[in-house]
């Protein structure tokens, strides 16, 4: 069987055979295929949407370094800070069920809290950014360079405590004491205590150089 070609204009020529699309006649039944410009609109749509993400992209360049470079740099510990919030806010909901305290009240308190402390957590976060990376006559200056790590592991430090009081509550994980008492005096004091292993370790060295 011979296959007709179909002789269009494409792109304003003439003379251009359309691209070939199989279909199947109702009359025999038979195989034939007809010409149709599918290709030409699909590659007009693909530049098309190619031209929006550009300009979108020119648009959004420099109100993305702007937001960088005033307001907030490292989003990625704010996601960090995102996930273990949620998971927070699980722990305490699944607190709350196994203390047949569940209503729709509750659900919406729980909500709402855990949407004060991400908007209170991005607002400390972007408060410490200017802190550390202020400048004066167009110098940076590192007086509070340390500031962004102390408080950041500030930050993560009592989420881990929630969380440890949590599977306490809940009866899961009861965390050692040695744990809660080094999470605890770096809140307190912004030093670790020596955990029992270093503290045993010490011991072991010290005796040994007794003997």
């Amino acid at each position: 069987m011979q296959q007709a070609q179909v002789s269009i204009p494409v792109n304003g020529k003439e003379g251009a055979t359309a691209a070939y699309l199989p279909m199947y006649s109702t009359a025999n039944n038979e195989r034939t295929k007809t010409s149709t410009p599918n290709y030409n609109m699909k590659y007009y749509l693909m530049s098309l949407l190619q031209t929006k993400i550009l300009a979108i992209a020119w648009f959004l360049a420099p109100i993305m370094a702007w937001v960088e470079k005033f307001i907030l740099s490292d989003l990625e510990f704010y996601g960090f800070i995102v996930v273990i919030c949620v998971a927070n806010a699980i722990l305490g909901l699944i607190k709350y069920i196994k203390a047949g305290k569940v209503n729709t009240n509750g659900f919406f308190t729980l909500f709402l809290k855990l949407l004060t402390y991400l908007m209170v957590y991005l607002v400390l976060l972007i408060i410490i950014h200017g802190a550390v990376n202020f400048k004066v006559n167009g110098a940076i200056i590192t007086v509070f360079s340390w500031v962004n790590y102390v408080i950041y592991s500030a930050i993560i430090a009592q989420e881990l405590l929630t969380a440890l009081r949590n599977t306490a509550e809940l009866g899961i994980f009861v965390a050692p004491k040695w744990i809660i008492a080094r999470l605890e005096n770096f809140n307190d004091e912004g030093k670790a205590v020596e955990t029992p292993a270093k503290t045993l370790g010490n011991d072991i060295n010290q005796n040994g150089n007794a003997h």
